[in-house]
């Protein structure tokens, strides 16, 4: 079992499932705003140039700096994630 949650496809699936779901309580509190939706995309955009910088002085030396890499690019697609749903929501939100 703990082989399973170890796995590289959870980062994806629990990562998208917890930004979505904070997306959509956003969207729930905050009905008539439009940016509250963006907050965790934000947060994911920072923590994005945080391991895109901290992974390119480590690149030449070993495994850290494809490690910090391999963290960006799961994080860009949960970033992705994030924005698309916060867009429905707000397409969503003007057609209701």
């Amino acid at each position: 079992m703990s082989f399973l949650l170890s796995h590289p496809v959870f980062i994806f699936v629990f990562g998208g499932l917890i930004i979505l779901s904070l997306t959509y309580t956003l969207y729930r509190l905050f009905p008539s705003r439009k940016t509250p939706k963006y907050i965790p995309s934000f947060i994911c955009l920072v923590f994005e140039i945080y391991l895109v910088v901290h992974a390119f002085p480590f690149i030449s030396r070993g495994w850290e700096g494809m490690g910090y890499l391999m963290l960006s690019i799961a994080n860009f697609f949960i970033l992705l994630a994030g924005f698309i749903s916060a867009k429905v929501f707000e397409h969503k939100q003007d057609y209701s």
